[in-house]
Order: C-alpha cells, then structure tokens, then sequence
C-alpha cells in the first residue's frame, strides 16, 4: 500500500485571469507504508536541525 501527499499553492478559484496570482504550483509525493517510518524520522530530525523546534 502507498501512502500519498499533494499539496496545491497558488490557487485562484474560477478567477483563472487574475494577475496576482500568475503561479499555479502542484506537487506530491507517494511513499510505500513499509518506508513511511524511516522517512519520517528523516524529516523530523531535519526539521529540528532547521527550524530548531
């Protein structure tokens, strides 16, 4: 099984012309279940290195 993440940025509604809001950006990612623990430590650990939470 597959754990999947997508995230949207940017998004203007039905507004498609509206120029201020010129970048539509869509990303994600899907991590097998087997992995997701080990990848999560990962990114814990980054953020406590970069953010000092």
């Amino acid at each position: 099984m597959y754990i999947l993440y997508a995230d949207e940025s940017g998004h203007t509604g039905t507004d498609y012309d509206n120029a201020t809001q010129p970048i539509f950006s869509l990303s994600g990612i899907a991590v097998d279940d087997s992995d997701w623990y080990d990848l999560n430590h990962i990114i814990e650990n980054e953020k406590y290195k970069y953010l000092l939470i």
